[in-house]
């Protein structure tokens, strides 16, 4: 069967459809900063909600235009994360997004864990089926939050809606509510997660596994701009790359940022850079491997398996 999953986040909006053997028909993907405010207070903006509702209309004709195909005539789970979890008018933003003709459902940090799980491991099934089975630590770094996971398991999908114990943990910090501080708030902020996952880490009381899995679009773009290349292929982002990006990244204009990350990506870089390097120095590793395949690889997968 057909499977649509649609991935509504604090800093993009994502959507995939996958075919009967589980390749990739279509897919869309756009920037809507959904918590842009979120430094101030947890509210979507009306401005905001204007952007999401253009943008899924959006995406519905793209989907239309590239393939005859209409939402309503496949099955979909559109998802919403931490901006839609933290919203004080989380129920008025459902409303007014339903009315184009698309439900988002909001799920909690733990679901959202396991959602991105199964699409690491769908990216490991792909393209490094050698890898399944072997522990690893799972980190997706978001809009308004980041999410870290530890994976002992056999390669198989789990049920992100029914009882499966996965370890994981959400931090409330994220690229887009961090680029929204100034520079000294920045800095006491990530020294008070540093704090926050170390301590953590030392709660599992257990060795962690030494792979470090780096899930969708942060560090997706820094391995692009580190290797020039984009790929579908899971692939080794290294500590000395981070720190050429870092200090490059900087000095291009920002015409010359757009054309390489993105509109409305481009104030963000630097501060994914900083979140990235608190996970590699809190767990002693040089590199990570970078899966493209995220949330609404997930979702998808969930109707497909579930």
């Amino acid at each position: 069967m057909q499977a649509m999953g649609i991935d509504l986040g604090s800093n993009t909006l994502r959507a995939v459809l996958l075919g009967e053997r589980d390749e990739i028909l279509w897919e869309f993907e756009c920037v809507v900063r959904t918590a842009e405010g979120f430094a101030k207070a947890p509210v979507i903006l009306p401005q905001t909600i204007a952007r999401l509702c253009d943008k899924i209309r959006a995406m519905q004709a793209d989907l239309r235009d590239k393939t005859g195909l209409e939402f309503a005539n496949l099955p979909t789970l559109a998802l919403a994360t931490a901006a839609l979890r933290k919203a004080q008018n989380q129920s008025e933003v459902l409303h007014i997004l339903a009315e184009t003709g698309i439900p988002f459902r909001v799920i909690s940090a733990a679901q959202e864990a396991v959602f991105t799980l199964n699409a690491a491991l769908f990216a490991l099934h792909c393209h490094a089926p050698k890898n399944l089975g072997a522990p690893f630590l799972l980190l997706d770094i978001g809009g308004a939050s980041t999410e870290l996971c530890l994976y002992h398991g056999d390669g198989q999908y789990l049920n992100a809606f029914g009882d499966c114990a996965l370890v994981s943990k959400s931090f409330d910090i994220g690229i887009v509510t961090l680029s929204e501080r100034d520079e000294a708030d920045k800095r006491a902020t990530l020294d008070s997660f540093a704090t926050q996952l170390q301590t953590w880490l030392e709660s599992l009381q257990s060795p962690l596994p030494q792979t470090l899995l780096a899930s969708g679009g942060v560090p997706q773009t820094l391995a692009t701009l580190a290797n020039g290349t984009p790929t579908r292929a899971p692939q080794i982002l290294h500590n000395h790359e981070i720190a050429r990006v870092s200090a490059f990244y900087p000095t291009l204009s920002v015409s010359e940022q757009i054309a390489r990350v993105g509109a409305g990506r481009e104030n963000l870089i630097l501060s994914g850079i900083a979140l990235l390097d608190v996970f590699l120095r809190a767990l002693g590793l040089q590199q990570c491997l970078v899966v493209q395949e995220s949330l609404r690889e997930g979702a998808a997968l969930h109707i497909k398996y579930f």
